[in-house]
């Protein structure tokens, strides 16, 4: 099987070494100005970071915890390290933002790093044991060039090749952790044969190319960024775009969203990978400019239809984009139905970390992954056979005993999703319904569904102003709703908060039925929220967090 270290030297050596001098990344800074890295940019700062680490005393087989923007540093650091047979823990950087660091410190405490780097810019932020990435790459060009440094006194520069992967497919390759909406995260030891089958089934089905663009900006943590970009890249030789404004995602995440379609204007992505929340933010601007225009509408238009989408497209940078995806969370139908109207065609992905990412594309597997559902008490659960599966969770066999099974005792490893699914269209589409858990008993005993919930919550979270929306109601007489908004605009504009009031009945209380008829909700400030650090709803802990007042909406 190939490797990691011979897909690099395959892109290295294209065209008869010709492609060495092609973009490999390209890092946006905020004046405009564009800094470009060849693939042999790539290839020689990749072997500083790698001798870099090395001569801080890192090891093949260690982890090095890498707490990552999204920068060409992270890249070199993470490439570094798997050259040289150790194994990165990409680590979400929005953990720095949490108080005390406590998960930050739960992770480093569970995989017990050799190193642990993080990015230079992020220095106020960082542990005081976090080494800068940008410093191993200077300790790596010293090493190499034989000057002394540190306690390293190397007399002889050298010659640096990248080394040939002795690693076997089915050891560990990198283990990010899990988002923890269900509980504390967990290491997910994933090989390079599970890596790299899913890189080539999501590349071989969405058709991307060599010569393409992709923006790297969600978090590195997060399975979906690694395969499209980190992984992706390395597998297909597209270039990777990085903007100087991911500093603002740590320190001012409102900043960062305003400066984001002049961003993908500056890339004009061939591929767009975003999480369903980025869309229905885009959808939300659309509308505010399209001054409630319906975009179903357009397909009547006999004339200026063509126009309008060209300006659609060319507000969001999308001109030259051929590949959109949602990924990461489920995204509602209507708003593919939306963009579908505007010529923008989503991909909608299903995947797992402990599958090593993409499962399922608009509802059908890619690549030689088989996918079931079990019907176990009541329940349909999504499970996954093939080779994408993990190694396991690290240091945690009781939960990799619970989520991996061996099917009638074959051999034959099946990964227990935790996620409700349906069939659609027949048996031709396999649809996600949400966690199973997140369904509950009303008082009456009456069973609410996950999928119901989540399409009442989707049908809220579309309202202008609406951050996030969680239907609850366990144990209790009837269903309420917790809407989370600027918490500014509704202490301080009375004519904000009708409006809202307004949208939320209109939306919602008038429109269920029976069981799902919502009684009463409660608009909350946004930075109440629990999230994770890929940004998603930590559902239990918000209810928890707010019990009180549901306690008070119920009686």
């Amino acid at each position: 099987m190939i490797s990691i270290s011979q897909l690099f030297l395959e892109k290295l050596s294209w065209g008869g070494m010709a492609y060495q001098y092609q973009p490999a990344m390209v890092f946006l800074k905020k004046d405009g100005v564009e800094i470009e890295y060849t693939w042999f940019d790539y290839k020689e700062k990749t072997l500083q970071a790698m001798e870099g680490l090395k001569g801080r005393g890192l090891k093949a087989g260690e982890f090095v915890a890498i707490i990552a923007l999204n920068l060409p540093e992270s890249f070199f650091a993470m490439l570094g390290a798997i050259l040289m047979r150790a194994v990165p823990v990409p680590i979400n950087v929005m953990l720095l933002k949490e108080k005390e660091q406590k998960e930050l410190k739960k992770i480093l405490d569970d995989c017990k790093p050799g190193l642990v780097l993080g990015n230079g810019c992020l220095k106020k932020l960082l542990p005081e044991y976090c080494i800068p990435i940008e410093q191993i790459i200077s300790e790596g060009v010293e090493k190499i060039a034989g000057k002394p440094y540190g306690k390293n006194v190397n007399p002889a520069p050298r010659q640096i090749a990248i080394p040939i992967d002795e690693r076997d497919p089915q050891e560990m390759l990198i283990m990010p952790y899990t988002s923890g909406t269900s509980g504390q995260p967990k290491g997910v030891m994933l090989s390079t044969e599970a890596v790299l089958d899913r890189v080539a089934a999501i590349n071989d089905a969405l058709e991307t190319i060599k010569n393409g663009r992709v923006l790297s900006y969600l978090p590195l943590g997060h399975i979906s960024e690694l395969v499209a970009t980190f992984f992706g890249q390395i597998y297909k030789g597209y270039t990777i775009y990085f903007t100087e404004y991911i500093e603002e995602m740590v320190r001012d995440r409102e900043k960062f969203r305003k400066a984001f379609p002049e961003i993908l204007r500056q890339v004009q992505p061939t591929t767009f990978l975003a999480v369903p929340k980025v869309w229905i933010n885009f959808q939300k601007e659309i509308q505010k400019k399209m001054n409630g225009i319906v975009p179903r509408v357009l397909k009547r238009l006999k004339t200026g239809r063509k126009l309008l989408i060209k300006l659609v497209k060319k507000e969001l940078g999308f001109i030259n984009t051929r590949i959109f995806i949602s990924a990461g969370a489920p995204i509602d139908q209507s708003i593919i139905e939306f963009f579908k109207n505007l010529e923008i065609n989503i991909d909608d992905i299903y995947g797992q970390t402990e599958a090593s990412g993409p499962v399922l594309i608009n509802g059908q597997p890619i690549g030689n992954i088989r996918v079931m559902i079990n019907y176990h008490q009541g329940k349909e659960e999504i499970l996954v056979q093939g080779k994408s599966l993990m190694l396991g969770y690290y240091n945690n066999l009781e939960a990799t005993l619970q989520a991996i099974e061996n099917l009638n005792g074959s051999g034959e490893l099946v990964y227990h999703t935790g996620d409700a699914g349906i069939w659609g269209k027949g048996l031709a589409q396999l649809i996600y319904a949400g966690r199973l858990d997140d369904g509950f008993k009303l008082a009456n005993g009456e069973f609410v569904s996950a999928p119901k919930l989540y399409e009442l919550e989707n049908r809220l979270k579309k309202i202008e102003d609406v951050e996030e929306a969680i239907i609850c109601g366990e144990g209790k007489p009837f269903l309420v709703a917790l809407i989370f908004t600027n918490g500014d605009f509704l202490q301080s504009c009375t004519l904000f908060r009708t409006k809202i009031i307004k949208n939320i009945k209109e939306h919602l209380i008038e429109k269920g039925e029976g069981i799902y008829k919502v009684k009463f909700f409660e608009l909350l400030d946004k930075d109440g929220l629990e999230l994770t650090p890929t940004m998603k709803v930590r559902r239990k802990l918000v209810i928890k967090k707010f019990q009180e007042v549901i306690d008070r909406l119920t009686t």
